[in-house]
C-alpha cells in the first residue's frame, strides 16, 4: 500500500511540476550525448589493442601449441599491449561511474527539490557514488571477461579460418 502512496504522491508532484521532468530527461539525454563523444575514442582504442592483441597471440599459437592463452598475453612483446588494454578498461570505468553518478545525483536532486524536499547536490553524489561502486564493479568485470572472450575468438578464427 506504501507503494501506491508514494507513486500517486509522484504523479502529483510531476503535474505540478512538469518542467522537472522536463529538466530530468534532458540531463539523461545530456548525459547520453556527452558520454558517447568521451568514450568513442576509448572503445576504438580498445578494440585496436584487442585486434593487436589478437594478431600476436595468434601468430605465437600457432608455433608454441600447448601454451595457455594467458601465459602468450603476458610475454614481453604482447604485455604492453595487454596493460594498456586494462588501464583504457580501467578510464572507461572511472568516467562511466563518475557520469552515471553525477548526472543520476543531479536527477534525484531535481525530483527531491519539485516534491518539497531540501537536498544538496553534494549528499546526493555521496549517497548514489556509495550505492553504485559495486554494481560499477560487476559491470567491469563482465565487460573484461567480454574482452578476453572476444580476444579468444579473435586468435581462434586466425588460427582456424572458415
Amino acid at each position: 500500500m506504501n507503494v501506491v502512496r508514494a507513486a500517486q504522491r509522484a504523479g502529483h508532484v510531476f503535474v505540478q511540476n512538469p518542467l522537472t521532468i522536463l529538466l530530468n530527461i534532458c540531463v539523461d539525454i545530456g548525459t547520453l550525448v556527452f558520454f558517447g563523444f568521451l568514450s568513442a575514442p576509448v572503445y576504438d582504442k580498445l578494440t585496436e589493442h584487442s585486434i593487436i592483441i589478437g594478431t600476436l597471440v595468434s601468430q605465437k599459437a600457432q608455433s608454441a601449441r600447448g601454451k595457455s592463452l594467458v601465459s602468450m598475453l603476458f610475454e614481453a612483446d604482447t604485455a604492453g599491449y595487454v596493460k594498456q588494454l586494462v588501464l583504457l578498461l580501467l578510464f572507461l570505468l572511472l568516467m562511466t561511474y563518475v557520469l552515471f553518478v553525477l548526472s543520476q545525483s543531479i536527477a534525484m536532486m531535481l525530483a527531491k527539490k519539485a516534491g518539497g524536499e531540501k537536498t544538496r547536490l553534494s549528499r546526493e553524489v555521496v549517497v548514489l557514488a556509495k550505492k553504485s561502486v559495486g554494481w560499477s564493479v560487476v559491470l567491469a568485470v563482465m565487460y573484461g571477461l567480454y574482452i578476453v572472450a572476444d580476444i579468444r575468438a579473435l586468435v581462434l578464427h586466425k588460427m582456424f579460418p572458415q
